[in-house]
């Protein structure tokens, strides 16, 4: 690997949720969250690609490999909520207040993640497989409005949940980002 880079951005955001909420619990959100990005890595691994650069976003991670095929990259895309699928059903059984919260955040970073919105891996998993069966303009177009479809929604419910709680800004913070960089 030529170049790791971290943006301050991931520091103080994962510093900020484990200090605000204080419990051992977001220092397990953030563990999932790192196997999760793990995952994708381990599936390069396993394709046997090099990563030329890799950058820790404020969410999530941003990499550069070798060409990697329409196949490979969805392959790549999925790995991670595969991951966090997996970790959910093995810790479903279990009754124990950190074994349910394990099993519990670890469904939810499978599904927001599995979302076909770009950039999320779902997203970027239906976009290369659009891209592979179809040609680049109108790959690109049918993702884009795949991803509103489907991001719509979401803010709608995350603007319900901030309102319904009156303090949980995670989903429409995600929903906004999310917004943004459609509307790039």
């Amino acid at each position: 690997m030529k170049k790791i880079g971290f943006s301050p951005l991931v520091i103080m955001l994962t510093a900020a949720f484990v200090l605000i909420d204080g419990s051992i619990f977001s220092i397990y959100a953030v563990l999932l969250s790192l196997l999760h990005e793990t995952c994708h890595l381990i599936m390069i691994a396993v394709l046997k690609k090099d990563i030329t650069k890799l950058h820790f976003k404020g969410i999530g991670i941003s990499l550069k490999t070798q060409n990697l095929s329409y196949k490979e990259e969805i392959a790549v895309c999925l790995a991670g909520p595969l991951c966090n699928l997996i970790i959910f059903l093995i810790f479903l059984p279990f009754e124990a207040k950190s074994a349910r919260f394990i099993c519990y955040c670890s469904l939810s970073i499978f599904i927001i993640n599995i979302l076909p919105i770009y950039p999320l891996d779902g997203g970027r998993a239906l976009r290369c497989a659009l891209l592979y069966k179809t040609d680049a303009d109108r790959g690109m177009k049918i993702s884009k409005y795949i991803s509103f479809i489907f991001l719509l929604p979401l803010l709608v419910l995350s603007v319900i949940i901030l309102i319904e709680t009156g303090f949980n800004l995670s989903l429409l913070i995600i929903s906004l980002f999310l917004l943004g960089v459609l509307l790039e």
